[in-house]
């Protein structure tokens, strides 16, 4: 596979599993073909969702508590 080629195939990948990563495991990814780069990619976009999301909750929690504090 060439350079290119392992390029252009992630982002589709990452499309086809509509950017959902709960739940993925490295067999969802096997059933889509994604091997090597593709699946380094997906686990690396899904480990920057999951921070955003855990970031983006625990905003949320303080902005509650220092409300509370008031």
């Amino acid at each position: 596979m060439s350079d290119t080629t392992t390029r252009a195939a992630w982002p589709e990948l990452l499309e086809g599993r509509g950017g959902d990563c709960e739940g993925s495991t490295p067999a969802d990814l096997a059933d889509l073909g994604g091997t090597g780069p593709e699946a380094i990619s997906w686990y690396a976009f899904c480990a920057a969702d999951f921070t955003a999301q855990l970031a983006g909750a625990a905003r949320a929690a303080l902005a509650r508590w220092a409300a509370g504090q008031r």
